[in-house]
C-alpha cells in the first residue's frame, strides 16, 4: 500500500513505524491523515483504522472456487465491519485488544484507555453493487413497556451485529430480487439446556422437509455453533419450537463468517427462519440479558433486520441515505467510504487483490 488517491490524484504515502503496535504498518497521507493498516493473511483482507478518529473499517474478501485445474471463482462476496469512536483516542496507546473482529460489543478495550463505540455495522455484499447490513435489536415486550421505562429509562436495550446465512431468504441472490427490508421480530429464547446447538432433529419422514405444516412462527431461537449444518440447525428449531428466527453463536472463537447450508434444501422452504450469525461474546450478552429481564418478569424481544443499502448514483457523488460505511462494488472492485472524509479501495489485478486509502467528499445528514 504505497498509494492514495485525491480527487483522482494519484499521491505517494509515507510510513512511520513509531508507536505502531506488531503487525500493522502506519501510513502517513498528509492532510488526509494517518492510519494504521494490518493485512489479513494470504491477502484475504485488511483493517484500517484512521489514527486520529479511531474510525476503523475491516474487510475480508470471501471467494468460492469451482473444482476446475487451476481452479476458477465462481462467487466472490465481501463483508465489511465498521466501528465509529463515540471519543476520540490518543493515537500512542496500544492497540491490544483493539483488533476484536466483527464483535459488537458495548465497550472495547484499547491498552489502558476504554473506547466507547457509538455506532457499529456489518455489512455483505456481492460484487454486483448489492450491500446489505444485518443488525439485532433487542428491547423489552411492549406489554412491559412501563416496567421497561422506570427500571431501564428506555425500551431499547442493545443492537448487536451479524452476518446473514447464504441460503434461504437472507441469500443475495434472493435478496436482490426484493428491495425491501427482511426482518423477523419475536421473543427472545436462550438455547435449551437438553440441545444448545439446535441438532436434534424431530421425528420426521423421508424428504418432507418441504411439506411442513406451519403455524405463525413465534419465537427467535439462540442456538450454538456446532455438530450439524446450519441451515438444518434452523429447520430443527423451526420443527420443534415454531421458530422463524434463528441466531447461531459462533462459539470457541472470534468473529464471524458466512454460514451456507446444504444443497439438499435448494428448493423454497415456506416460513424458514431468517438465520444469522453473531460473535461469541454478543451470543453471550444476549443469554445475560434474557436472563437479567426474566428474573423481573419481563420479555426479551428481538428483531433481526438485513437492511440494502442505498447505493450511490451514476454521478457517484449522492446517497439517499448517510449511513456509514458506504460500500459500491463492481466485478473486481471494492470501495468502502468511512464517515470521516477516507476511505478504502480494493482492485483485484492478475488474481492478486491490491488495496488503496481513498479521500471523499461525501457529507453527512
Amino acid at each position: 500500500l504505497n498509494d492514495y488517491e485525491v480527487n483522482g490524484e494519484q499521491r505517494k504515502a509515507s510510513r512511520s513505524d513509531s508507536n505502531v503496535p506488531p503487525g500493522f504498518q502506519r501510513i502517513e497521507m498528509g492532510d488526509v491523515g494517518s492510519f494504521d493498516v494490518q493485512i489479513h493473511p494470504r491477502g484475504s483482507g485488511f483493517f484500517v483504522e484512521h489514527v486520529d478518529s479511531s474510525e476503523s473499517i475491516e474487510v475480508t474478501i470471501v471467494e468460492s472456487f469451482d473444482d476446475n485445474v487451476p481452479p476458477k471463482v465462481i462467487e466472490t462476496f465481501v463483508v465489511v465491519d465498521s466501528s465509529t469512536s463515540l471519543f476520540g483516542v490518543d493515537a500512542k496507546k496500544s492497540k491490544a485488544g483493539l483488533l476484536n473482529k466483527f464483535t459488537s460489543g458495548f465497550f472495547r478495550q484499547r491498552g489502558e484507555s476504554r473506547v466507547v463505540t457509538n455506532e457499529r455495522r456489518t455489512m455483505i455484499a456481492d460484487m454486483e453493487n448489492h450491500a446489505y447490513e444485518c443488525k439485532i435489536e433487542l428491547k423489552l415486550s411492549p406489554e412491559n413497556a412501563e416496567v421497561a421505562r422506570e427500571a431501564n429509562h428506555q425500551k431499547s436495550l442493545a443492537s448487536f451485529s451479524c452476518l446473514p446465512g447464504a441460503y434461504g431468504a437472507t441469500n443475495i441472490a434472493t435478496m436482490v430480487t426484493s428491495e425491501e427490508e427482511i426482518y423477523f421480530e419475536a421473543p427472545l429464547y436462550k438455547p435449551d439446556s437438553s440441545d444448545p446447538v439446535g441438532c436434534n432433529k424431530v421425528q420426521e419422514k423421508e424428504n418432507d422437509a418441504l411439506d411442513i405444516e406451519f403455524k405463525a412462527p413465534a419465537r427467535v431461537q439462540i442456538v450454538h455453533r456446532g455438530k450439524c449444518n446450519f441451515r438444518d440447525k434452523g429447520i430443527n428449531q423451526l420443527r420443534k419450537l415454531n421458530a422463524g428466527g434463528l441466531i447461531v453463536v459462533n462459539s470457541g472463537q472470534k468473529g464471524m463468517f458466512i454460514m451456507s447450508g446444504p444443497l439438499k434444501y435448494d428448493l423454497n422452504i415456506p416460513k424458514e427462519p431468517i438465520s444469522v450469525l453473531v460473535a461469541e461474546e454478543d451470543g453471550t450478552q444476549m443469554v445475560k440479558l434474557i436472563d437479567e429481564h426474566t428474573k423481573n418478569g419481563q420479555n426479551v424481544i428481538a428483531k433481526i433486520r438485513i437492511i440494502p443499502q442505498d447505493t450511490l448514483d451514476s454521478a457517484g457523488s449522492e446517497v439517499a441515505r448517510r449511513d456509514w460505511p458506504i460500500v459500491n462494488s463492481s466485478l473486481n472492485k471494492v470501495q468502502v467510504y468511512a464517515s470521516q472524509g477516507w476511505g478504502v479501495g480494493a482492485t483485484k489485478e492478475n488474481g492478486n487483490w491490491q488495496i488503496m486509502l481513498l479521500q471523499h467528499s461525501f457529507l453527512p445528514h
